[in-house]
């Protein structure tokens, strides 16, 4: 993201990103990278003291962006 355009991560009501329920709401943010909704390297804070998580930006339950013509989230098993 380019300076100045930082997005603050919405949390409250939805499960974090990659883990099981929000993988089951239809959440297409990595599972691996994520440790099944830990956070990034396993629940890693920020300087604000916030897990830090990956997130797909155009995931249909924590994106930022609305989906592109034609796009197709991946499928997870």
């Amino acid at each position: 993201m380019p300076a100045g355009s930082e997005r603050k991560f919405p949390t409250q009501g939805k499960p974090n990103p990659g883990s099981y329920e929000a993988i089951h709401m239809g959440c297409t943010c990595p599972v691996y990278e994520n440790h099944h909704g830990k956070g990034y390297i396993g629940g890693k804070k920020g300087i604000t003291g916030v897990s830090l998580f990956v997130v797909d930006e155009y995931c249909p339950l924590h994106g930022f962006r609305e989906p592109r013509f034609g796009y197709k989230p991946p499928r997870h098993a």
